[in-house]
């Protein structure tokens, strides 16, 4: 005889429901939408949205800092290249590059 699984159950069920209950599933498509922004014009967005009850989220945004002697030495590097200070190697020919 033909065993009955949980799958065949499952899926039976959700035929059942679908069938059933069809006429009751609402689907809905939700959209994101990202606004960059900052400030008072940010304030003013978010109490128009709370103002239509609309559910929203928000996320700091982390902005990349950098370090000043990292600046500096980059800085020197540059000027050290303009001088003919500094050498560039080739990555294929390192020993002859460097002499």
């Amino acid at each position: 005889m033909y065993g009955i699984n949980t799958l065949h159950i499952q899926i039976f069920l959700v035929f059942l429901y679908l069938k059933y209950f069809n006429n009751k599933i609402n689907f809905s498509i939700m959209e994101t939408l990202i606004i960059e922004s900052e400030g008072a014009v940010l304030e003013q967005i978010k109490a128009y949205l709370k103002e239509l009850k609309v559910n929203f989220k928000t996320k700091k945004k982390k902005e990349l800092t950098v370090n000043k002697e990292l600046v500096k030495l980059i800085q020197e590097a540059h000027e050290q290249k303009e001088r003919g200070e500094l050498i560039t190697v080739d990555p294929m020919n390192i020993w002859e590059s460097i002499r």
